[in-house]
């Protein structure tokens, strides 16, 4: 797999993901399994992810752009290109942003992020670089 579909990429975006980047990390792991082509299609993902695509339109290319009156603190916003970072270096940089969030505070940030800090701190001996 090389490529994410507009279509999968919206899906994923415009989705909460309750049960943080793990959640995240297993829907991509399960896609790529079911993907026998180079792009990911929101067919490769469970339906019941693919449902709350059409029940929420994407905003329109031009409103993406414009930044909200009062922006959330906690809110991490990531923009990279597919093939050219890993979920590694994803999952890094997160960890990276919630540690500056919470002022290096490790406790604050493994609640942050919905996990443990002894999670936390494994997450970070076996990440090739966290700030």
């Amino acid at each position: 797999v090389r490529h994410l579909s507009a279509p999968a990429q919206a899906m994923l975006t415009h989705y909460d993901f309750p049960g943080n980047i793990r959640e995240l990390r297993n829907l991509i792991e399960r896609a790529v399994l079911f993907c026998r082509q180079d792009t990911l299609e929101t067919s490769h993902f469970p339906s019941e992810l693919q449902g709350k695509l059409t029940s929420a339109a994407s905003p329109p290319p031009a409103a993406q752009a414009i930044p909200s009156p009062t922006p959330d603190p906690l809110q991490i916003h990531l923009t990279f290109r597919l093939g050219e970072v890993s979920l590694a270096d994803i999952e890094n940089r997160i960890i990276a942003e919630a540690l500056q969030r919470a002022g290096g505070n490790k406790t604050l940030a493994a609640k942050y992020l919905g996990i443990t800090r002894w999670t936390l701190n494994r997450r970070r001996k076996s990440l090739p670089f966290v700030e």
